[in-house]
């Protein structure tokens, strides 16, 4: 007569069901995780976009007061995020970034040196002197609230050394210079904001020599950082 060890068959069954309940917990624990990181994944792709957006808003409002946009790395905070935003010609890219979630939205932009025109076919020598005037520079579109006069950089032909720049007077506002600045060199100017459709007259560029029968280059660099070139003689 066979005799069954129901104590040992108990103690097998035991062990095989702890061992499925410890792979269940495995499993859930993992579902749990899982959903947790997609969730989380998901809730910073939203705020990425929403940080990315209030970007694109600030750039619309830098774009037309005249202002660059332009927002180097880390960025500018917004709630649990930052947003960057840089520019390649007409092109802003805006970037959110919350967490490891990043998202992008572009803006083409109307840049200040395309709502203005600089006019030169006036420029001629004050009095026969050392002084170029009668240069205009003009707002020509409506996209913008009002353009800015940044900077200028002046070039002429057979430039010297011992010659520069000394004077350059936009309006009634004179930009005085200790030492003559040298041909080519980066001019800052007093802000001078352009409105409506307006314009602002160079009245002076002065020299500390006579720079007369020479072709000049002038650029003007806007408050965005674009920038007009224009190639002249005065008369």
């Amino acid at each position: 007569m066979r005799v069954f060890n129901n104590h040992g068959v108990s103690i097998v069954g035991a062990a095989v069901t702890l061992a499925l309940l410890s792979l269940f917990a495995l499993v859930i624990n993992y579902s749990l995780t899982f959903n947790a990181n997609l969730v989380q994944n998901l809730v910073q792709y939203h705020q990425a976009f929403y940080v990315a957006q209030a970007g694109f808003e600030y750039a619309l409002k830098k774009v037309g007061s005249g202002q660059s946009s332009v927002v180097a790395s880390p960025g500018l905070t917004v709630g649990s995020g930052q947003f960057t935003i840089s520019q390649s010609n007409n092109l802003l890219t805006i970037t959110g970034t919350v967490g490891n979630r990043v998202s992008q939205q572009t803006m083409q932009i109307v840049t200040q040196a395309n709502c203005a025109e600089l006019e030169t076919e006036d420029a001629n020598w004050k009095n026969g002197s050392n002084i170029i005037q009668h240069l205009t520079l003009e707002k020509e579109c409506g996209q913008l609230d009002q353009i800015i006069l940044d900077k200028v950089i002046l070039e002429w032909s057979g430039a010297q050394p011992s010659e520069g720049t000394t004077k350059i007077k936009v309006e009634n506002t004179n930009n005085l210079y200790s030492s003559p600045q040298l041909s080519e060199t980066i001019l800052d100017v007093i802000d001078e904001l352009i409105g409506g459709n307006s314009h602002a007259v160079f009245n002076e560029i002065q020299f500390n020599s006579n720079l007369r029968g020479r072709t000049f280059t002038i650029t003007v660099v806007m408050g965005d950082q674009s920038f007009l070139v224009t190639t002249f003689t005065p008369l």
